[in-house]
């Protein structure tokens, strides 16, 4: 009863199927120290059950559980969305306005010359200068522009990119090649992380199921 509740990472299951078939109150006592034991020894030399050291064989890092597992295998470039409409830092006022109004995001991505990630703008961050024409022939995307901006790197884990989405406050992240190079790539929202997620724990679950 020991050894087949440390296997099976089942302490207390074992304990109570045990007491059921047999209804002896000592026997079970006793089993119950001997689980305790035999679970601390199998922790400890191999850090859980044999169903944990199966999904370890398999790829899995279940430090924090199957569902972080499944989140750090996964890397942002396999599911952000290169459909990105960016605005180069020479873009007029009116055309930051227009192109502010019909982006579903609510945000413009500006870039320079190389395609590399300078910044962005929200209405917020146009403030006062939204609705100044006045400023108009003054002022360009590079002018108002809010750098030093939260991104994901492309071969980040969705681990990753949902803790800086929490810690952000953000839903929409701009993804780009390297933290050197800042080369945008495209964006990734919240949704299809949750999506994609979704879909690996379904997999992983028709796999465990010999499916």
């Amino acid at each position: 009863g020991a050894v087949t509740a440390a296997v099976l990472g089942a302490p207390i299951s074992t304990a109570l199927i045990v007491f059921e078939m047999t209804g002896d109150y000592a026997l079970t006592l006793a089993l119950m120290v001997t689980v305790v034991i035999a679970s601390l020894i199998t922790r400890e030399f191999h850090g859980g059950s044999f169903f944990i050291w199966q999904l370890e064989r398999q790829g899995h890092d279940l430090r924090d559980g199957l569902e972080m597992a499944l989140l750090r295998k996964i890397p942002v470039n396999s599911i952000l969305s290169a459909a990105v409409d960016p605005a180069p830092l020479s873009l007029a006022m009116p055309e930051i306005r227009c192109r502010l109004q019909t982006s579903e995001a609510g945000e413009l991505f500006v870039i320079d010359q190389r395609g590399g990630l300078v910044g962005t703008i929200t209405l917020a961050d146009l403030d006062r200068f939204a609705f100044d024409g006045e400023l108009d022939s003054l002022l360009v995307a590079g002018d108002v522009a809010r750098r030093l901006i939260p991104h994901l790197i492309s071969d980040d884990t969705l681990e990753t990119a949902l803790d800086v989405m929490a810690d952000q406050g953000k839903e929409y992240l701009p993804v780009v090649d390297n933290n050197e190079t800042m080369i945008l790539l495209g964006s990734l929202r919240e949704s299809r992380v949750r999506d994609a997620y979704n879909r690996a724990l379904l997999q992983s679950q028709r796999e465990q199921r010999g499916f």
